[in-house]
């Protein structure tokens, strides 16, 4: 049984300071939040809590609406797929195999249900592919299914068809995927295997597909087919998932599940109280590097690092004209000196990324340099581009991470330090995300999840889901399309080089960092997050926690 937790109401005070000394970094030390956070989780010995840095607010599957979101629709819904290593699969539901790279056989496990018992069959598969297509959806995964024969560039369907030509069910449990032209295993294995989340087309299926982000079981799921379902979702606070005894894979052995919707600081104080038991890293549940050696020092926890593909970014809106000269934006990148923020605001943990792919991942261009910090170069390229200093650059910076937030100040401030008026607003991550959507920004700071699958159509190709900035490059566009033509890594390598070459040059948004990612947990968790993929579920039924 686990140890008994204190599960009480607390006060933390948050503030934003920054360990370097007053010569080295700019003065924000005056950027302070006070929030309170009351608890209110049943005192449940055995339950599994884990802290997450950002509120929960879709349980949609055909829409990802940020990292922590996306994270719990992992514990209602299953893919075809488990990921791995960046080029490693394992079957789930189903798996793929092809002769050709071009026509595709899914054969789909026929143990499994969905939790009221109605087999999880093709016609699932087929409907939640061709609702993600279908133009009406409001969908952040068009781009995923975009390789299948029936769609266009931007993955909908094409005018006169009612469901996707690619797409031929053979029988329950077996399905033909014909893709428009041969493409990698890899890519289709991550891209749809592994990111799409299958949904019952029983429920479903009964809305309109524009009608789908507001149904309800999109607001609150009754029949899933993974290992937990969903009892409880409170704003801001937690997320209470319950076991799906009938999981096909066998039923978990932790009966319920909290995901704690907590700030940095809050993580820290309440893994160290051991009211809370794990937190997965990736994004999701953000521990400040400076607070690690506090946490290693706490005999009941556990800490391991790694290197994933996330990377911080400054996004540019790039239907403000005075950021459409690329002299502008490489300007932007001079004037902040990563450097010195990477040392004193990751204390060196992680990486400074100066292309679009980190280590991680074999597609990156290791020969491609970041622009050195250059106070003057930034101001001279500014006014070369007669850019106007006197109207203000509206910055929008989400919250939840401290050390973005500390990053997004001190951008403020060198870019003040140039000449440039900044005006700094801060949202929670939904409001930032509406805000952003709706271009009320000039500049902005997100972290992107990317893929090992090396296409970031999504992230930087015209009507991308995660396309934040409004970026329409045909250049760009050309190396999404080549690259993708490729069915093998020799054959993909180069164009993803070519491509880094020409962000870097034109810099569409500006890579900053990749944080180290931390898997923090109690030691009698057996199981739990994983260097790979640390937002892994894919053995969640089969964690329990030592006596």
């Amino acid at each position: 049984m686990k140890k008994q937790k204190l599960l009480l109401p607390i006060l933390t005070i948050f503030l934003l300071l920054l360990s370097a000394c007053a010569e080295e970094l700019p003065d924000v030390s005056s950027n302070t939040a006070t929030e309170e956070s009351t608890l209110d989780i049943a005192n449940d010995d055995d339950a599994l809590i884990i802290g997450v840095s950002n509120n929960i607010d879709s349980f949609n599957p055909f829409y990802k609406n940020g990292l922590v979101s996306t994270y719990a629709q992992r514990f209602f819904y299953e893919t075809l797929l488990n990921m791995e290593g960046p080029t490693e699969f394992e079957p789930r539901l189903g798996e793929f195999t092809t002769d050709d790279n071009q026509t595709f056989l899914l054969t789909l496990v026929e143990e499994a249900t969905w939790s009221d018992g109605e087999p999880i069959t093709t016609k699932d598969v087929a409907f939640t592919i061709n609702t993600i297509a279908d133009p009406d959806t409001l969908t952040s995964l068009a781009m995923n299914v975009a390789m299948i024969e029936g769609t266009d560039d931007s993955g909908k369907r094409v005018e006169d068809q009612e469901e996707l030509t690619g797409l031929t069910i053979l029988d329950d449990f077996t399905m033909e995927i014909e893709t428009k032209e041969p493409v990698d295993l890899n890519y289709l294995s991550e891209f749809l295997g592994f990111s799409v989340l299958i949904a019952p087309e029983h429920v479903f299926g009964e809305f309109e597909p524009a009608e789908m982000h507001t149904a309800e079981p999109a607001m609150h799921p009754t029949v899933t087919g993974g290992p937990y379902q969903f009892v409880e979702n409170k704003e801001d606070n937690y997320l209470h998932l319950t076991a799906n005894e009938n999981y096909y894979r066998g039923a978990p052995h932790i009966q319920d599940i909290y995901l704690r919707v907590l700030d940095g600081v809050s993580i820290v104080t309440e893994l160290q109280a051991g009211n809370i038991d794990m937190t997965a890293g990736a994004g999701i549940g953000v521990v400040p590097d400076e607070d690690i050696p506090l946490i290693q020092e706490v005999e009941h926890l556990t800490v391991e690092s790694s290197i994933g593909n996330g990377i911080q970014y400054m996004t540019i809106n790039h239907d403000r004209e005075r950021f459409a000269d690329p002299q502008v934006r490489r300007a932007l990148a001079y004037a902040i000196d990563q450097e010195l923020a990477f040392e004193n605001l990751l204390h060196g943990n992680g990486e400074i990324t100066e292309t679009i792919y980190t280590s991680m991942n074999p597609y990156k261009n290791e020969a491609i340099e970041g622009i050195p910090y250059d106070p003057e170069e930034a101001k001279r390229l500014l006014e070369a581009a007669d850019f106007d200093f006197n109207e203000p650059v509206q910055m929008v910076v989400p919250t939840g991470n401290v050390a973005r937030e500390q990053m997004a100040d001190l951008t403020q401030q060198w870019l003040q330090d140039i000449g440039v008026t900044v005006e700094q607003e801060r949202y929670d991550f939904t409001t930032w995300l509406n805000t952003v959507r709706e271009g009320n920004f000039d500049i902005g700071f997100v972290g992107l999840s990317h893929t090992y699958e090396p296409d970031v159509h999504n992230q930087f190709g015209t009507g991308g889901a995660s396309n934040y900035g409004s970026i329409s490059d045909p250049v760009l566009e050309q190396y999404l399309e080549e690259g993708n033509k490729g069915i093998s890594f020799e054959e993909r390598k180069p164009v993803y080089d070519e491509m880094q070459e020409y962000f870097a040059e034109t810099l569409p948004a500006i890579p900053l960092y990749t944080e180290a990612e931390y898997i923090i947990k109690d030691q009698q968790l057996v199981g739990g997050a994983k260097p790979f993929f640390q937002a892994t579920t894919n053995d969640v039924h089969e964690w329990y926690f030592e006596e």
